[in-house]
């Protein structure tokens, strides 16, 4: 399967850097971060998805939104993951097996989502979890804690407001380009 993330993409970053795209931030704001215990690098399913993901909490999409405050521009970066073990609760099997709602995996509510990914994580037998997309459930998003066998799929694409994809996403999110 392919996936893609939106991250602040430095084209000197060394393998395990900030900007580099196999760098995984030690979080503490997103949906299954446990920072401390894992990083999590975040994907999705669609590369409008990666780019709703990142930018969909901003009603407007300006050219200055398109660069990290660092300075760095977002880019997104296609990965291929063939052998990684996914527990998908896009899966009505998996949502009884693990307790879960399905109010309890969109919640906004970090300190749910966060308790849930934990429990997942401390089982040892997932590389990550999947869920659909709080914008579009067509899309999945993907939290993994292991990327290891994740494969670049090219260079990193530096995105701009003109780009086919952002304006895939701002469509889909109803947001204003300018």
């Amino acid at each position: 399967m392919n996936v893609y993330r939106v991250f602040p993409y430095d084209a000197t970053a060394q393998k395990g850097e900030p900007g580099h795209p196999l760098f995984a931030p030690s979080g503490k704001f997103g949906r299954i971060d446990n920072g401390g215990i894992y990083r999590a690098l975040y994907a999705s399913t669609n590369a409008a998805g990666a780019i709703a993901e990142t930018f969909g909490r901003f009603p407007e999409w300006t050219a200055d939104r398109f660069v990290h405050q660092n300075g760095s521009p977002f880019a997104l970066q296609a990965y291929r993951v063939d052998d990684a073990r996914v527990t998908s609760l896009d899966d009505a099997r998996t949502l009884v097996r693990e307790n879960l709602r399905p109010s309890r995996v969109v919640t906004r509510d970090r300190k749910v989502t966060q308790a849930w990914s934990l429990r997942i994580f401390e089982r040892h037998d997932a590389d990550g979890i999947a869920w659909w997309s709080y914008y579009n459930p067509d899309w999945l998003s993907l939290g993994l804690w292991n990327i290891r066998d994740l494969k670049l799929l090219g260079d990193p694409e530096t995105l701009t407001v003109v780009d086919a994809r952002v304006r895939e996403a701002s469509r889909v999110l109803r947001r204003i380009i300018r």
